[in-house]
């Protein structure tokens, strides 16, 4: 018998498979001839020699009596072309660009704007952005701040000041610090009650130590290195507490300048310990006989009986030029300073 659904020969049976409409025909009309010449007794094995798919194959098409059309994998999307992902795309983009967060049902409207072709319903397209990789979750506003046009506008001011002192063959170095905890131990691992599984962490929290170190394209600087340890019971979650203008400053005086060439250009993020001023401008905590000391000194006068807030209304109608410990080490050795947003993290040392 002549089989044109047929490719493979009649002693390879398919295993579990579905069935388009036409070959769940073709085996009810085969297994239909066999009941009519030979009756019941050996049809369903017969069926599956002649048509070569299996047994279990057969008997679910003869069981269901009528041709039925197979399920529809709704997890391939076979809708979505490169150009409906864009579409998508484009459309959720436009919204975050009006700093509007898109729902569902913005998203939908958008798509079918204007008699625009989309191939889903509302109720599917969420299935179709989870496909895309999208998830209803919590935005990273820390993301949005990053691309606030302020920071944009320091971070292109840093990229253009850069290239300028590299175009004049300056000497960069880069600095920053980190922390060890000295009894970090892993946390999660394989393990068994029933067994020795155990590691040999010590009993104590150890101390912390604050690491500080600086580099340039030419590798460390040279006794740059600073350990500060601290008991860990002392210290605080974020590193960066334990970490004061008073250490920084003898650092950067004592270990950094003496090992790096006169007229160096000095990168660093804006951490507060690193950008202490000498003197503080007068603001709503300072004292009422602190703000008068200050506006003594630089011979600005005021009332007698002036209250605080008309004293800081005087401090704040002046212009004070803010002066900074470590920017005036670096001027006696003829380095400069640059300082980087420290939430542009892609802008640290480490990818310079």
């Amino acid at each position: 018998m002549w089989r044109p659904w047929v490719n493979a020969s009649a002693s390879e049976h398919k295993s579990y498979v579905h069935l388009d409409i036409g070959a769940q025909r073709t085996v009810l009309a085969v297994h239909k001839k066999i009941l009519a010449e030979n009756g019941p007794y050996g049809a369903i094995k017969r069926t599956a020699e002649l048509t070569e798919y299996s047994e279990s194959t057969v008997k679910r098409v003869v069981a269901r009596k009528e041709p039925r059309k197979p399920k529809v994998n709704k997890s391939k999307f076979t809708k979505i072309d490169s150009f409906t992902k864009d579409f998508i795309d484009r459309v959720i983009s436009d919204f975050y660009s009006k700093n509007m967060s898109p729902t569902t049902m913005m998203i939908y409207e958008e798509l079918t704007k204007d008699g625009a072709s989309f191939p889903y319903s509302q109720s599917y397209l969420c299935k179709a952005l989870k496909h895309l990789g999208y998830r209803y979750s919590t935005l990273n506003k820390r993301q949005i701040l990053m691309d606030s046009p302020r920071l944009l506008n320091l971070r292109d001011q840093y990229l253009q000041e850069i290239l300028r002192f590299r175009d004049l063959g300056k000497f960069i170095v880069f600095l920053d610090e980190t922390w060890y905890d000295t009894h970090d131990v892993a946390n999660k691992g394989w393990t068994k009650e029933d067994s020795n599984c155990t590691l040999d962490a010590p009993a104590s929290r150890g101390k912390r130590i604050i690491i500080l170190h600086a580099g340039s394209e030419d590798g460390w600087v040279d006794g740059a290195l600073l350990l500060s340890a601290k008991n860990m019971a002392n210290c605080s979650a974020d590193y960066h507490e334990d970490m004061t203008a008073a250490l920084f400053e003898r650092w950067f005086e004592n270990q950094l300048l003496p090992n790096i060439p006169a007229g160096s250009v000095i990168v660093m993020d804006n951490a507060p310990y690193h950008s202490r001023q000498k003197e503080l401008v007068p603001c709503t905590n300072t004292k009422k006989g602190d703000i008068q000391k200050f506006l003594k000194k630089h011979q600005i006068d005021y009332p007698d009986k002036a209250t605080k807030k008309m004293l800081l209304n005087i401090v704040k109608s002046k212009t004070f030029k803010k002066s900074y410990h470590v920017d005036e080490k670096a001027k006696e050795r003829g380095c400069e300073l640059i300082c980087i947003i420290i939430i542009h993290f892609y802008l640290s040392t480490y990818f310079i």
